[in-house]
């Protein structure tokens, strides 16, 4: 295994382990959220995350982008200092736009509550706008330990205020804090994740807040990358769910947003759940390859990295579209069933989205943010067409169509670009073998869980798949002799008492693939 791939298997263990807590913190709390709010209330606390969360991207922009990005850059180079300089210009530049833009919001919160008939909205929309500063710093903090490439401290963090955020919650809708209480929960989890990694962060840099000078050569790198990546992050927005969000809350009825809320945050947390484990850990790298100018190591990145962020996602896509009603209904109870119907859709189009962000982090990563602008230019004049053509007249299922069909069609342009710039085909034929394993493996899932049914069902159903797909892998010529070798190469992180039967499965593997 190179350096690459250990530094890339070690990272990625830690964001999964990370989002592994979170993914089941962030389901209960969803869960108890959903229950004890109800359809309205909940539909409002999804239009007020959802205008909190594009305050957050004006406070913000391609700020802790750029943090991650050169940060990494300039340690890998051993220029620590400057890396230190950049860090710190970009939390002055941060905290003056986090104050600007909350004071704005703060002003502007009882014409939103108009806008979109949502009671309660504008107190709970005053409460995000005051926890800006430190979920906008918290961010960006978090980002330049990406950077770092220090994902341990990384998770940690995040599972410390994962936790909290899901007692907080807990605790202050028993007290009947409504909407507003679980606003205010989100504002006290930033502002622990913060100064966490605050903290952190000074094991590595030294941050000089004041009398500081750029060097020219960062400022000029600075200026040219963060306007680019603000733009596509402000498009990405309108793509990847708030022009749905926004146009449901105007056209249709809070409970409206809540069914697409519920679906789309529920497939969102099943692909960060092991996909997105993976393809966040990957810009980092890229920048370092760049900078190293190994383009043969960026082609690998790639071609392996879309694979098996695919094999990861194809299983959850699969018997998600297939489990989806007893899945959503289980959990947050039928008042919720119409959010079923989109689930699959949803689901779909957020794997699509997992394997995409491995070929926006390698296009970042080489500084050709042109082609990611251009591509969501494009993606964003469709989806919002789109939401305004379908979302008055068929309402929640004409979201979930516009949302998917932007989303897909932009991943299938930026798979196609990256590629033509790496010199690299899609592995297509491979990934076509990852679907139909895929699939293969779902299907005797679903009858399991129709067979048995309720939340036993569910649970064989998972357990099923999980022996199933493996060997659909195998048996579809899904993995190559150097997915088997790199496979061998983790099996020394495991515990002494798993080792043994994951070298039989793996001498089995290597039967096959040879």
């Amino acid at each position: 295994m190179t350096a690459t791939a250990e530094r890339v298997a070690r990272n990625a263990s830690y964001t999964l382990a990370g989002n592994l807590v979170a993914s089941i913190a962030g389901a209960v709390s969803s869960v108890v959220l959903a229950r004890l709010l109800g359809p309205p209330a909940f539909g409002t606390y999804a239009l007020v995350l959802s205008s909190a969360g594009i305050l957050g991207l004006l406070a913000s922009l391609g700020v802790p982008h750029g943090a991650t990005k050169y940060v990494a850059e300039y340690q890998g180079r051993g220029e620590s200092g400057t890396a230190g300089q950049v860090l710190a210009a970009l939390v002055r530049l941060e905290a003056a736009m986090a104050i600007a833009v909350g004071a704005a919001a703060f002003l502007l919160a009882p014409l939103l509550q108009r806008v979109f008939e949502a009671p309660g909205f504008a107190t709970a929309f005053r409460i995000a706008a005051a926890g800006l500063v430190p979920a906008t710093l918290a961010g960006l903090l978090l980002a330049a330990l990406q950077g770092l490439q220090d994902y341990r401290r990384v998770t940690l963090i995040s599972l410390a205020s994962t936790l909290f955020l899901l007692s907080a919650t807990v605790g202050l809708l028993a007290a009947g804090a409504g909407v507003a209480g679980a606003v205010g929960a989100l504002a006290a989890a930033a502002t622990l994740s913060g100064l966490l990694g605050w903290r952190a962060l000074r094991h590595h840099l030294r941050l000089p807040l004041r009398g500081c000078r750029l060097p020219g050569s960062a400022r000029a790198k600075l200026r040219r990358y963060v306007p680019t990546v603000s733009l596509v992050l402000l498009l990405d927005t309108v793509v990847w769910q708030r022009s749905e969000v926004f146009f449901l809350g105007v056209f249709r009825t809070p409970q409206e947003v809540a069914w697409y809320a519920l679906a789309f945050g529920a497939a969102a947390t099943l692909m960060r759940l092991l996909p997105r484990a993976l393809s966040f850990v990957l810009p980092p790298v890229a920048s370092s390859l760049y900078g190293a100018g190994d383009r043969e190591g960026l082609q690998t990145l790639f071609d392996v990295g879309s694979r098996y962020v695919l094999m990861l996602a194809a299983p959850l896509v699969v018997g998600g579209a297939l489990l989806a009603r007893p899945l959503l209904t289980s959990l947050y109870g039928e008042r919720y069933g119409p959010a079923a119907a989109v689930f699959p859709l949803l689901l779909a189009a957020a794997g699509a989205g997992a394997v995409g962000s491995v070929t926006a982090g390698i296009q970042n990563g080489i500084e050709r943010q042109d082609l990611v602008l251009k591509v969501a230019l494009v993606a964003t004049v469709v989806n919002i067409v789109l939401d305004i053509t379908l979302i008055p007249r068929f309402g929640l299922s004409g979201a979930a169509v516009a949302n998917a069909a932007a989303q897909v069609g932009a991943v299938a342009a930026g798979i196609v670009l990256t590629g033509r710039v790496l010199g690299i085909r899609f592995p297509t034929r491979d990934c076509l073998r990852v679907l139909a394993a895929a699939g293969a493996s779902g299907l005797p899932a679903y009858g399991v869980a129709a067979t048995i049914g309720g939340v036993r069902g569910l649970a064989a159903a998972v357990a099923a798949a999980a022996v199933a797909y493996p060997v659909a892998l195998l048996a579809a010529g899904a993995l190559r002799t150097s997915d088997v070798e790199r496979l061998q190469a983790a099996r020394d992180a495991l515990p002494g008492r798993l080792r043994p039967g994951y070298g039989g499965l793996l001498r089995l593997a290597a039967r096959w693939t040879a």
